[in-house]
């Protein structure tokens, strides 16, 4: 009789063990299945013409509209909310003059979504014209998604399974938000909340 009580005791013990971590497993799943909760549909490259919005200002521009080149992100949520997603963009420049400097630069941009609901989401980032004339068109882009601190999805244009972004030193600053853009007042309600950046962090 000792040895069954024993046994019995044992095994209600390790059932609630077991119990434990299967609690807490559904509060916090496994970092594996993030990876099924974002879909990185497709990337987009365009080169855009500055807006103009129809003002009275004095005095008068001086200078016409110039091409700006927009990397767009497309990709769907299917939790019913994420707190937070980063997106990481890269974009490899060539120069085609010959320069002192390098003939390649490496942009990188960085941004915080916050508070996004399940359904289909996008992302726009932007280089100035005068990074276009100085450094070179893009000739390939790369866009990140992590959440959690772990990277969930992936792609680039062209294709390529190798992370050629990790194979320069990235200028932080230049692929430019929506917000530091004439962009950010169209189409506002297309886009989710941004974090705002920590004084002192890289963007």
């Amino acid at each position: 009789m000792k040895g069954i009580a024993a046994g019995m005791i044992a095994g209600l013990l390790v059932c609630g063990l077991t119990g434990e971590r299967a609690g807490a497993q559904a509060v916090a799943p496994p970092a594996s299945t993030y990876k099924t909760s974002i879909t990185l549909k497709k990337i987009e490259t365009q080169k855009i013409r500055t807006p103009e919005f129809r003002v009275n200002i004095t005095p008068a521009p001086v200078r016409g509209t110039r091409d700006w080149f927009q990397l767009t992100a497309h990709f769907d949520t299917h939790a019913e909310w994420s707190d937070e997603l980063n997106l990481v963009c890269y974009m490899l420049l060539r120069s085609k003059v010959a320069t002192t400097g390098p003939r390649q630069t490496l942009l990188r941009g960085e941004v915080t979504l916050i508070n996004i609901p399940k359904g289909k989401h996008k992302y726009e980032w932007y280089v100035h014209p005068g990074t276009l004339a100085r450094y070179g068109e893009p000739e390939a882009v790369a866009v990140l998604i992590n959440r959690q601190g772990q990277l969930v999805a992936m792609t680039s244009q062209p294709p390529d399974h190798k992370r050629w972004w990790e194979e320069l030193t990235p200028l932080n600053g230049m692929a430019l938000r929506r917000s530091e853009t004439p962009f950010s007042l169209l189409c506002f309600d297309d886009f989710e909340q941004v974090k705002p950046a920590v004084e002192g962090t890289s963007r």
